[in-house]
């Protein structure tokens, strides 16, 4: 689902106009739908397998809540396991600090997946 789909259906939601800003997820009244919003902007800082680690931490600085922040941060961790180390080290809440740990306990969630391996075949007697 694109950014402007997700955003047109917490818009919808709450019946008001879609937030332009992750700041502006803070005024949706269902917790879900908030966090959606404020993961939804922040998605594409961990897209295309780079770390925009400026636009995220400036729009973390908008998440005023440290659990919000930090599930957010899970979720990106979740969505792009390669970036999950340098996600995790920005989370602040114990329990986000041992999510983050079974995150990165399981490495080959990062790594590119191998491509089908041919049956083997029977050697000529």
């Amino acid at each position: 689902m694109s950014r402007a789909a997700a955003l047109l259906l917490v818009a919808l939601g709450c019946g008001t106009a879609p937030p332009q800003s992750i700041g502006e997820c803070a005024r949706l009244t269902d917790i879900a739908e908030r966090e959606t919003c404020r993961y939804t902007f922040l998605l594409p800082t961990v897209a295309d397998g780079r770390l925009d680690a400026e636009t995220l931490d400036a729009g973390l600085l908008e998440i005023g809540d440290d659990t919000s922040r930090d599930l957010v941060l899970l979720r990106l961790a979740i969505a792009a396991p390669k970036e999950a180390s340098a996600l995790c080290e920005r989370v602040r809440t114990t329990g986000a600090q041992e999510k983050c740990r079974q995150v990165l306990g399981r490495p080959h969630l990062g790594t590119e997946r191998r491509a089908p391996r041919p049956p083997p075949t029977a050697s000529p007697q």
